[in-house]
């Protein structure tokens, strides 16, 4: 659990902005996900990201500290294959990466207007 106190100068902050402030490691997907699964409380109730906080308020994240609070890279999106693939395989193609973004037949269909017919 994280508490926090609402300062002097962060006194009128709207709570979802108090905490990207306090949890910048945290993305904002996160923060929000925090606000509706009910995990933050302000003095005791449930915590709404459009309430405006006052001066000496308290501010409790239920959840992991080490994991709120860590700041890592964040995985690829599309990660490469290693290269001992390719040499175990003894091609010198680059072979494809497997991406969701991808269509399972491998390469993009090629668009009408590209074609050699469509410009004739």
């Amino acid at each position: 659990m994280i508490e926090m106190k609402v300062s002097a100068d962060a006194a009128g902050q709207r709570l979802d902005k108090f905490l990207r402030r306090a949890l910048k490691d945290v993305p904002l997907s996160h923060i929000y996900k925090l606000l509706r699964t009910r995990k933050v409380r302000v003095n005791g109730a449930r915590g709404h990201g459009e309430q405006v906080l006052a001066e000496g308020d308290a501010v409790l994240v239920r959840g992991d500290e080490e994991r709120l609070l860590a700041a890592g890279e964040p995985p690829p999106i599309c990660p490469r294959p290693s290269s001992s693939r390719r040499l175990r395989t003894g091609s010198t193609a680059r072979p494809r990466a497997s991406c969701s973004s991808r269509r399972r037949g491998g390469a993009w269909p090629a668009s009408p207007r590209s074609s050699p017919a469509a410009r004739a």
